[in-house]
Formats: C-alpha cells, structure tokens, sequence
C-alpha cells in the first residue's frame, strides 16, 4: 500500500527545519525508476529514511525525485559523489534539497 505520499502539498510543515539536512534532490532520473530503486541504490551511502518521486499523469516517473537520509553525513556523501552518481547506467543529478547549505559553502 501507499501510504504517506506526497500528502501536505509537500514543502514546509514542521519546525526547525532539520529535515533538510539529510534531504537530497535526485534530477535526471530514467522514467523507468522507481523508489524502491533508488532506496536500494542510495542506501550504499546511508540508512535512507524516505524517498518520494513525482511521477507524471502516465505513473512513470518525472525524472526527479527526493530521498531523505536519517543521517545528514548520507546525504554529504551522495553529495560528495555528485559527479559520480549513476542510477542504471544513467548519470543522476544529486543536490542538496533546500538550497544551498549554510556555513562554509562548497566552493567550486
């Protein structure tokens, strides 16, 4: 069953804003995907705590998504990784999810 999909518009909701930490955005996904998918492929970096895909009005995917990690050294990782990161032969566009991160910055 589907349980906790795309409910509450999404964005926003809750407090402090620690969700973001662990939260990556996925671009460039194949239409094939799925969440089962990129939970597996991502859980070589963390413990993956959610992944929630948008899909289109045919119920293939959109080619983006995002995928929450428990721990924000995941997300960091997969970040790390960016260049990297592919998902069944394709390259993946993986960013943190919420803009850019505070601190430091990742200068390039």
């Amino acid at each position: 069953t589907m349980t906790g999909c795309c409910g509450g518009g999404g964005f926003g909701g809750g407090g402090k804003g620690e969700g973001a930490a662990g939260k990556v955005f996925v671009g460039a996904l194949p239409r094939s995907a799925t969440e089962q998918g990129l939970t597996a492929f991502f859980s070589q970096y963390g413990a993956v705590s959610g992944v929630n895909m948008k899909y289109g009005e045919d119920g293939m995917c959109r080619g983006f998504g995002f995928v929450t990690f428990q721990d924000r050294s995941g997300a960091d990782a997969v970040i790390a990784n960016s260049a990297n990161n592919t998902f069944e032969g394709k390259w993946i566009d993986c960013k943190p999810a919420g803009g850019p991160p505070s601190g430091k910055g990742f200068g390039k």
